[in-house]
């Protein structure tokens, strides 16, 4: 248009000989664009008066998928001179079915010297909604300000949707209401302000729900200024009374030969005054007396970015205040960044932004939470460094299973070779596996000394929890290159005798005897490679289980391989089949897996036996239950005499009970405590009444083996026999 007024205004020749004029043109194009089958039409009135239409059939832009059809701009009685084309009351058709009405009303000036545009649209109405647009251009700079009101995003999303590809569910309600104000020079933005609400909004983001709110409330408000502006100053917004030119108006800034820096500060804040929002996790309700508004203060460059202040602040909840100095460009880059939560109580925090996150099933959403937790970080380039405070804290569940108290302490942590101390206490705790029956495992005051340093962890001193009758004790930790292939870790710990008694009592279980134990002077790991350096030695059932060696190699990889030899000494059948439930067994267990070998946790090949010790002095009794799971070793194996007396009686005598496997090549060659006839004695029975169990299958597949096992297990948890008699 300004060319075809320039045009005009320039050419009075053509003014005066002519009445009436028309320009066509076929097509015309730029960057992204495409204008087809334009038409101009000029219609002279008087001396200073004239029509002018623009008709546009078809505007295809790049990023719509279907063309703007049927624009057209008309001035009835347009005022013009050699400067100045003057329009008060232009329409403008834009057909689509974009707008809620087709036509817009606006008015235009236009001054060729110096060069003056001043454009103004009261009301285009739009998603139920409207807006008005002031805009002007001068030699010293521009100026726009654009008003919306109250518009419907239900209604703008089906408009849009006709242009423009949207997110296949997505649904949006509520409505917008903004005013934007904005000023520059020829080619840079000098200010602009952004004010605005968002009231009853409401968005479904994905197919599943998982990402939805309601009932959203916002408020918005932002300033933008440039930081290195031009001397002149822009004009008001008010068109020229007159078409005379202000003094001095034409003259035209000084121009510097150096190319200034964009730079632009940028001040505000958004808040939400109220929302229910579910982003999968995390569920959250804000309300008005505890809204949440993020502000910002920063300096934008474009190769920097510098945050004097990002904060993140829920009413009596939490605030969280960042500022940094971030690299902009290709690669974005941290060259400093400092991230502080201040002193903020556990309770608010955990009900509004931990609780959503556990399941239903968890049961872990009723805790009883207080005390106040504290944070800080820091980033340099070259230097990085974190603390976290405990204060205080109390956590207990509301079924009472669980429960800690007096927890206190400070984790630091740089990534500096140097270790840094840090700690962590509490005063009691405990753990009630059966909230009902009211016993629980308590725990006593206790507190870990560690160093943090680069890619480490050490046990600065032993660790000692006691725990019912005994306690935990770990003598050595050090865990160095975390992260990386070359990680390692040197663990030394033990397990101070436990009488199974008072852990029988404190989850309310089954009466136990005897004690458990642990002592494991080292473990190693290292290039992925994991090793015990001594002896590990478990007391338990009143016996021990030895870990003569054990390795893995590619633990955390596709295929781990193990590799074990496993000594078992005098084990207390009698308490160990208590907790076990494969029926009752009276005597004693010894036994071994040697050359154990596990290859992506499935057995290889080992060489195993557990059977009664020669030198058991213990009585030897064996129950009807523990009978029939035994056989599922064979598949079959009471001797057909023993066969009717089975059912008979409760209990029975033993000579002894073994039974062992040698995998090779996935067959496994069985044997039993005692060569029998046709095969081997899985029990050998002693006294009145006799039962024996023979064995009769010496070579099993490994597949079927492991399934026997499952069903032994299963066996001695219904009760039900394996096999049938």
């Amino acid at each position: 248009m300004k060319w075809l007024f320039v045009l005009i205004a320039c050419s009075p020749f053509y003014v005066f000989a002519l009445d009436n004029m028309t320009l066509k043109f076929g097509s015309t194009s730029g960057s992204g664009w495409e204008a087809d089958e334009i038409v101009a039409q000029v219609q002279w009135l008087s001396d200073n008066q004239m029509a002018l239409t623009l008709e546009v059939a078809r505007l295809t832009l790049v990023n719509l998928k279907k063309p703007l059809k049927n624009i057209k701009l008309t001035c009835d009685h347009t005022v013009y001179s050699a400067k100045q084309i003057f329009c008060p009351d232009a329409k403008l058709h834009l057909g689509g079915g974009l707008l809620d009405q087709p036509t817009i009303d606006l008015s235009f000036t236009y001054t060729s010297d110096p060069q003056y545009l001043y454009l103004s649209v009261d009301d285009m109405a739009l998603a139920g909604g409207n807006i008005a647009l002031r805009a002007k251009s001068a030699p010293t700079g521009w100026q726009a300000q654009l008003n919306v009101n109250t518009l419907d995003f239900e209604q703008l999303l089906a408009k849009i949707g006709k242009f423009v590809e949207l997110p296949e569910h997505l649904k949006l309600g509520g409505n917008l209401s903004l005013k934007v104000q904005a000023s520059g020079d020829s080619s840079d933005l000098r200010e602009a302000s952004i004010e605005g609400q968002i009231s009853d909004l409401s968005f479904l983001a994905n197919q599943t729900g998982t990402q939805a709110g309601e009932n959203i409330a916002i408020k918005i408000a932002f300033q933008a200024k440039n930081l290195n502006p031009p001397a002149s100053q822009s004009e008001n917004l008010n068109p020229p009374v007159s078409q005379s030119e202000p003094s001095g108006e034409g003259s035209k800034p000084q121009q510097s030969d150096k190319k200034t820096v964009q730079k632009f500060g940028v001040q505000g804040a958004v808040t939400l005054k109220k929302a229910e929002l579910l982003i999968d996790p995390l569920y959250l309700t804000i309300t008005k007396k505890q809204p949440i508004t993020v502000s910002v203060d920063l300096v934008w460059q474009p190769d920097r970015l510098e945050l004097h202040e990002l904060a993140y602040t829920h009413t009596d909840v939490i605030t969280v205040k960042s500022s940094g100095d971030i690299g902009l460009g290709d690669n974005v880059s941290v060259n400093a960044l400092s991230v502080l939560l201040d002193k903020t109580p556990l309770k608010p925090l955990y009900t509004h932004y931990v609780q959503g996150l556990f399941d239903d099933e968890t049961k872990v959403k009723a805790l009883d939470t207080s005390g106040a937790i504290k944070a800080s970080f820091s980033w340099l380039k070259d230097k990085q460094h974190a603390v976290a405070e405990f204060i205080n804290i109390n956590v207990e569940d509301s079924e009472q299973r669980f429960g800690l108290g007096g927890f206190n302490g400070k984790i630091e942590w740089h990534n500096q070779p140097e270790l840094l101390p840090s700690h962590l206490g509490w005063d009691y705790g405990y753990i009630a596996p059966k909230p009902e029956s009211k016993s629980k495992i308590e725990l006593s005051a206790s507190r870990f000394d560690l160093g943090l340093g680069a890619k480490q962890v050490k046990l600065l001193k032993p660790w000692h929890q006691p725990l019912l009758d005994g306690a935990i004790r770990i003598e050595q930790l050090n865990l160095d290159n975390i992260g990386d292939e070359q990680m390692a870790l040197q663990l030394g710990a033990k397990l101070v005798p436990i009488s199974l008694s008072a852990l029988s009592a404190a989850i309310a279980g089954p009466p136990l005897t005897g004690q458990l134990s642990l002592d494991m002077p080292s473990v190693s790991y290292r290039n992925n490679h994991l090793e015990i350096n001594d002896k590990i030695r478990i007391g338990v059932f009143e016996g021990d289980i030895v870990v003569n060696t054990l390795s893995m190699d590619d633990l955390v990889g596709q295929r781990p391989v193990l590799k074990a030899d496993v000594d078992v000494n005098q084990l207390n059948l009698k308490s160990a089949t208590d907790v076990i439930e494969l029926g009752e067994i009276q005597g004693q267990l010894s036994g071994y897996i040697h050359d154990l070998l596990l290859m992506n946790w499935q057995p290889v090949s080992f060489d195993l036996y557990f059977g009664t010790p020669k030198d058991d002095h213990k009585p030897h009794i064996i129950s009807h239950q523990a009978v029939k799971t035994l056989a599922g070793l064979d598949s079959i194996a009471v001797k057909a005499l023993s066969y009717g007396v089975l059912n008979m009686f409760n209990n029975f005598h033993y000579e002894g009970i073994g039974w062992g496997c040698h995998l090779k090549e996935g067959i496994c060659q069985m044997r039993g405590v005692l060569p029998a006839e046709k095969g081997y004695y899985i029990i050998k029975g002693k006294g009145v009444p006799h039962l024996d169990v023979i064995g009769h299958t010496h070579s099993v597949d490994v597949n079927e083996l492991r399934n026997r096992l499952k069903r032994l297990a299963i066996a001695g948890k219904t009760g039900e026999p394996v096999v049938e008699f």
